[in-house]
This record gives structure tokens, sequence and C-alpha cells, in this order.
């Protein structure tokens, strides 16, 4: 086994924690402390990875400083609900209508945007939207509605947090209904978590989670117009911790040695213990709660990450987290193409077999290009060799344009890496050319420059593979993955890239077979769109030019004999 997995694999023996909610007023305690400390008792190594996760985060915070300065993007993300119900008809508690969604998600984005008189703190700059486009490229309403009373023990105590004694499991539930979580952040609302209807919901934290368990789970009486546990939740999908983290079972003050490294990790939320927002001192500093929104005279016990019933912001610190969180582990909900009209998919191709299982070592961690970024898992934790993201993770590209292509193994692990790109849509990867690249390491950046010919379909889907597998077996191919018995298999991800036609104009007046006469150096072609910019004159001395297109601000010449023939109308 290669020394480097060696060193990485105590990373990624299994995933992080879910968090839940339930409210300091209502006298209940809260479930995350007690899984908390379950999961510390299955993996020893729990702490390290969690470490790693912190430190990843903390880079991209200090990355993301610089953007406070300027405008700060605000972006939209797709969301699925997935309603869970027993058979009830739409409309009944467990079986929320669509409006009743539609107010929830309302409250989200209010909240978030911090949009209203009585809203404080910080503006997230980060918005949600029920999806428009599915999975298999269809249109969608973003509300799919399953009947889960088939699923063991779910009528009677609802979703377990993992596994609950009396509970449906949590994967057979999910497993009835989940889209992928590179594209939408799944929600779902059950009747009940771990049998009691007074736990709220629960979110899974994003770093080297599952698909298969990724997401929200919210009591379907919560989905309401003013209720805020979808808000709560959603903080612990972008690595929010609650203000009353203490590392432990949360029953304690968090240590203030230092605010980045302890408690929530966030320096301008105070330590605090979980308390009702009537409470006036702070057990945990002896003194009155500090200020935290003086316009609004709120504290940290009106934090949406607390757990009153008097929740109205975010700070600062936590929106650097929460905007760190999406960039660094979530960048698939940003180019995810969910909130936009269904399209065309590419040319299928060979399907993927594998000769060992799925591996907890090995996959597709990281791949990005042009404005495709994506970020999962290994071929276990996203539970399948094979993953078809063609549909709504896309790119475009321009023909005889360069671009930077990145390749992440999972964990970097060393990996067999490859690259295919079926520029002719014809259904393989064995043409001239449609190789990007080849190599073995933990990761690979490479520069791929878009042909320019006639080989190349233009303005068509066409379907992008990236392979990532074990280097300890035989080296995979477009088509199959080998890994090894012990560690197996690793993964094959699919993309979409649509090339687009070149853009080529004068930039002097010469001959149409000079290249120093055009913008790219060359001799424009059949596959080129051609400006003649005013005040030129291109010259056509002999034979037959070719041309996409042509725009003529300024003035073509032939010679006798000689002609330039349009592929299309300009």
């Amino acid at each position: 086994m290669n020394k480097r997995l060696l060193i990485l694999t105590f990373l990624i023996v299994s995933v992080l924690d879910a968090v839940g909610q339930e409210r300091a007023d209502s006298g209940a305690t809260c479930g995350f402390g007690q899984l908390l400390q379950l999961r510390r008792r299955q993996d020893p190594q729990f702490d390290q990875r969690f470490r790693q996760a912190e430190k990843i985060l903390q880079q991209q915070i200090n990355r993301s400083k610089g953007a406070r300065m300027g405008q700060e993007t605000v972006y939209t993300l797709p969301i699925v609900v997935h309603v869970i119900h027993n058979g009830e008809a739409v409309g009944t508690t467990n079986n929320p209508s669509d409006a009743s969604i539609q107010a929830m998600i309302a409250q989200l984005n209010t909240s978030w945007r911090k949009n209203g008189l009585q809203y404080g703190g910080a503006d997230i700059g980060i918005q949600f939207q029920l999806a428009v486009r599915s999975p298999q490229c269809s249109a969608t309403t973003g509300i799919n509605r399953v009947n889960g009373s088939g699923v063991a023990n779910y009528t009677t105590g609802g979703i377990a947090i993992d596994t609950y004694t009396g509970s449906a499991d949590e994967s057979a539930i999910k497993n009835l209904s989940r889209w992928p979580n590179t594209d939408y952040i799944n929600i779902w609302v059950v009747n009940k978590i771990d049998g009691n209807s007074n736990i709220a919901g629960f979110a899974w934290f994003p770093q080297y989670n599952s698909a298969l368990t990724d997401g929200i789970v919210v009591v379907a009486s919560t989905v309401t117009g003013t209720n805020k546990t979808l808000v709560h939740e959603m903080g612990h999908v972008f690595n929010l911790f609650h203000t009353f983290h203490d590392g432990g079972d949360e029953t304690t003050c968090p240590s203030s040695t230092s605010c980045a490294t302890t408690g929530d990790n966030v320096c301008d939320t105070e330590p605090m213990l979980n308390v009702p927002c009537s409470t006036t001192l702070n057990t945990c500093t002896g003194a009155v709660f500090q200020t935290a929104d003086a316009s609004l005279n709120y504290t940290v016990k009106n934090n949406y990450m607390s757990y009153t019933n008097c929740q109205w912001m975010f700070t600062q610190g936590q929106k650097d987290r929460i905007r760190a969180a999406l960039f660094a582990f979530r960048p698939g909900l940003i180019t995810s193409s969910a909130l936009l009209a269904p399209e065309a998919s590419p040319a299928s191709v060979c399907s993927v077999s594998a000769a060992n299982g799925l591996s907890p070592y090995f996959g597709v961690s990281r791949f990005t290009l042009n404005t495709l970024d994506v970020y999962s898992n290994s071929s276990q934790a996203d539970g399948s060799f094979y993953v078809d993201r063609t549909c709504n993770q896309r790119t475009t590209l321009t023909a005889g344009q360069s671009y930077s292509l990145l390749i992440q193994g999972a964990f970097d692990n060393y990996h067999y890496l490859k690259a295919y790109l079926d520029y002719n849509a014809d259904g393989d990867f064995n043409d001239a050319g449609e190789t990007l690249l080849t190599t073995v390491g933990g990761s690979v950046t490479a520069t791929v420059t878009v042909p320019v010919n006639s080989s190349v379909v233009l303005n068509t889907a066409l379907r992008l593979r990236i392979v990532a597998d074990s280097p300890q077996g035989v080296a995979p191919t477009a088509c199959s993955l080998s890994g090894d018995a012990t560690y197996g298999s690793g993964q094959v991800e699919d993309y979409t890239v649509v090339i687009v036609p070149r853009s080529v104009f004068s930039i002097a007046s010469g001959n149409w077979t000079t290249p120093g006469t055009w913008s790219c150096t060359c001799v424009p072609g059949a596959t080129d769109l051609v400006s003649i910019q005013a005040l030129h004159t291109v010259s056509i001395s002999s034979g037959s030019k070719q041309a996409l297109s042509l725009t003529l601000l300024g003035k073509l010449q032939y010679s006798p004999g000689s002609q330039l023939q349009l592929m299309r109308s300009p």
C-alpha cells in the first residue's frame, strides 16, 4: 500500500456528526451532544479528522477576507424538498402543502438576507430557491412527496439520527427520495425524529460527509412561514456550530482560550450556555450578555444558532464561516444548473464497470474546469462507482482557447487520474485528442487547449469524463475501473461541455492568409466567427477560403477566381 495512503487513511474512515435542534425555551435537551459523544466512542480518530476539516475551512476564510472590501456576490442556491408522509392528504400536518413549504423557504431567505427591520447582524449574501431542473434533466417543482409508511418503524417512530431504537433507519428513509448533494441541498420533511416530535431538525456538516445522508431533516410541524428551524439547520449545512458549542456534550461553558479554535470557532459570538431568552446574566462570563447588534440591542441569545425563541441574526464571523464552507466544501451548488430550464444531455457512452468494491479511499474529490467546481467524496461515500453530473454540471468553452483543469483524488491519496472529452459526439473517447490527460498522483493540474477543427462539434452538449482509481491495480480506462480487492475501486464522474466557435477579428489590413492580419495570430477557418473591423481591408488573393460567419465592418477584396465560403449566414 502506498505510504502516503497510510498517512491519510486515519482522516477518512467515517463521516462527521449530524447536529440536532431543540429549543432551550421548551425545556428539551439537545441531541447533538449525545451524537457527538457517540461518534467519539465509535471512532478514536474523529477529533483528528474534525481538526483537519477545520484547518481547511480556516484557510478558506483567510483567502476570502478580501471579499469584504469589494462587492460581494449574492448566491442563489438550489434546494429540493422531500416530504416523507404516511399516506396523509396534502395539506395535513405530516404532508404540508406547497404553500407551507414555500412560506418556510421565504422565512429562510428573509432571515439569511436580513430582509426586515427586526432582523439584525449580517446579510449572508446567500439565498435559496426550489429547483426547476431534476437530476434527469426534466422540469420539476422542487418538491417530492413520498409515502414512507412502508419503511419499518417510520409511521410510529419517524426517522432516526443515524440509528435509534424504534425509529426508521436514516439511510432507509433518505433512500426513498434523494438528489445529488453536489447539485442540490436536500431537505427531508418527516413526522418525527428519534421517535420524538420535540426534536425540530438536524443536519450534516459538509466535509468528509456521505452523499447518502447529507442534507437537512425537519419535522413537518415546523414547515410554516414563522418557524426558524430551517434557518438554524441551514447554518449547520455551512459549518456553523451552536453558539453554546463546547466541543463535548454542550453542557459546559466553552473555553475562552482562543475564540477562533474553541467554542463555536467564531470570535464575535461570546461563550454561552444553552439558555432561554429571558436570561440576563451570562454565567460563562459572569457579566451581562454583550451587545452583538447595537442598533437592535441584540446579544448572542438572539443568534440563529442558539436554541431560543428570539432568533434574529447571524454575525459577521458566522457569515465568514458560511461563505468559506460554500467555497471549500459545497462549490457545486454555485455551478449547478438546477435553477435553469432543462437542456439536452450529451451522447451516451460506454457504461462503467468496476473489478472491485466501493472504496472509502479512492474517488474524484474535486474537479474544476472553467466555471465548473465540484467537491465530492470517495466512491463509497458517494455510494457509486459512477456519478453522472452531465445534467446540472456544465460549462462552455471556446474553440482555440486554453483552460486549466484540476482533478483531485479523494483525500489526496495517490490515484490513477484521467480525463476524456468526446469532441466529435460519436459516443466514445477513442478519437485522436480525446484523452485530455493521464497521470498518477494525489492531484493534477493540466492545461487543456480546445482544438479548432471540423471534427469538433460546436454548440452541442459533449460528454467530459473524469477518472480517479486506486494506483495499486491495473490502470483504468474510460470505461473500466480496477482498484484492488483490499482498498476497492475508485470512481468515474461525467460532466457536460459545450464548445462555442472562436471569434476572430482583424487587427490590421492585410491578406486573409497572413496570421498577423488577425487577432488569433492565425488563419481563420471554417469553424471561426470572422469580423473585419472598420477601416481594415482584407484581401483573398487566390483560392477558396472558409469561415463560419462574417461580420463586415471594413472591406473584403477578392482577386479573380478567389472566393469566401460561409458555412452559415452572418
